[in-house]
């Protein structure tokens, strides 16, 4: 894992059993990649877990622990738009459960994410403890795992990509023909 950098007590239980499966590299908030808006630069979005070494769907597989009551239809839309921009399969894992949020706002959680996880903070949950939660949390990584297909390292890929958009915006021609022109042999 690369960034040494604190993990919240949510994230941390993701980290903890990503660091466990076998084969998994993980990288913990490893690009800040910004979001064009009408070519503008808008948000950005910080990938908490990327596997930079893993896809599914054709796509580089992020790992988004995000806890209530941050999961909200700003956000959603947020995240929704670097996942079309930087080709990314999403998966959003929250402490509340999906029908929950689609109820509350009134929208469908699959337009904005691939895989939506439920997970239950024990911090929070009465019902269950740090054990139970890290066993959901082993299940759905193993699920995931089962649909991943090995490639290259895709992280020098997320960087170049968020370059690009923040130089495309910022009409920052010498970056751009910098990013544009094939290294020297």
């Amino acid at each position: 894992m690369t960034r040494n950098t604190s993990v919240k007590s949510y994230e941390r239980l993701f980290k903890t059993e990503l660091l466990k499966a076998p084969g998994v590299r993980i990288n913990y908030e490893p690009v800040r990649l910004p979001i064009l808006e009408d070519r503008e630069l808008g948000h950005a979005y910080t990938p908490d877990f990327v596997l930079p070494t893993l896809y599914a769907d054709g796509k580089i597989i992020v790992i988004e622990p995000h806890g209530a009551p941050f999961v909200t239809p700003v956000y959603l839309d947020k995240v929704a738009r670097a996942k079309d921009l930087y080709n990314l399969y999403l998966v959003l894992a929250s402490d509340v459960e999906k029908v929950e949020i689609e109820r509350k706002f009134g929208l469908r959680i699959s337009d904005y994410v691939d895989d939506y996880w439920y997970v239950p903070n024990p911090k929070y949950s009465k019902a269950h403890s740090r054990t139970d939660v890290e066993a959901i949390i082993h299940h759905r990584i193993d699920g995931l795992l089962s649909v991943a297909r090995p490639g290259e390292n895709y992280l020098g890929y997320l960087d170049t990509a968020a370059r690009f958009y923040t130089a495309l915006a910022q009409k920052d021609k010498t970056a751009l023909e910098g990013l544009l022109r094939p290294a020297a042999a």
